[in-house]
């Protein structure tokens, strides 16, 4: 399983950071969810696909962590209080696509499928940290290590979009580290699948 690391520097506030388009971020975060896996579990996701599939009736497509969704209660998981099923799962980089139908469409995320994320790059991620219903942006850079620290509980599933708000990976490790939660300057790592290594999957399951 092929992991990126991005060094990231959690900001103080959930909005976008400034080294990249604000309006471009600004849009990323449209298409990001919460997804709730059972009482006390949660992660997150983003929309990539959003499909009318009857009068008030909207297939929408997520991709998110599979180990935020393993194991999850009857009745579970579930998207904006809506139940959801999983579809497709892919063992080896952590990712599982869930489908669920809601009564409006939702915004769908542009995924960078055709360029390799560069060592020394801007990253911005994206999560619902501590599953508290209110999305986080963090600025990191990329880094070629083969491991390191990871983000919050909740972020796991989110994206990792680059400086023009495309989706360049997904977060798939979590560790508190000895701050918790806190919303102090912590330089902490983020794990990451980068998402040119689903294109084959992508392909068999959605495309």
């Amino acid at each position: 399983m092929r992991l990126l690391v991005a060094s990231v520097l959690f900001l103080a506030a959930c909005c976008a950071p400034s080294l990249g388009n604000p309006h471009d971020l600004e849009t990323a975060t449209k298409s990001v969810v919460q997804v709730d896996a059972g009482p006390g579990s949660y992660g997150s996701g983003f929309v990539i696909r959003s499909t009318k599939i009857a009068d008030n009736a909207y297939a929408i497509l997520i991709l998110t962590a599979k180990h935020v969704t393993d194991g999850a209660p009857e009745g579970w998981p579930k998207v904006l209080g809506v139940e959801a099923t999983v579809v497709a799962n892919h063992l080896e980089f952590d990712t599982s696509l869930v489908s669920v139908v809601l009564d409006q469409p939702m915004p769908v995320a542009t995924m960078r499928l055709n360029q390799e994320v560069e060592v020394g790059e801007n990253l911005y991620g994206m999560g619902f940290s501590g599953g508290q219903g209110e999305l986080w942006v963090t600025h990191g850079v990329a880094s070629n290590r083969d491991r390191g620290a990871s983000a919050v509980p909740g972020d796991s599933g989110g994206p990792i979009v680059d400086a023009n708000g495309h989706v360049v990976g997904i977060i798939v490790s979590i560790d508190v580290g000895s701050n918790g939660f806190s919303r102090d300057y912590i330089y902490h790592h983020c794990a990451f699948v980068p998402v040119v290594d689903l294109v084959e999957w992508l392909e068999m399951v959605v495309f």
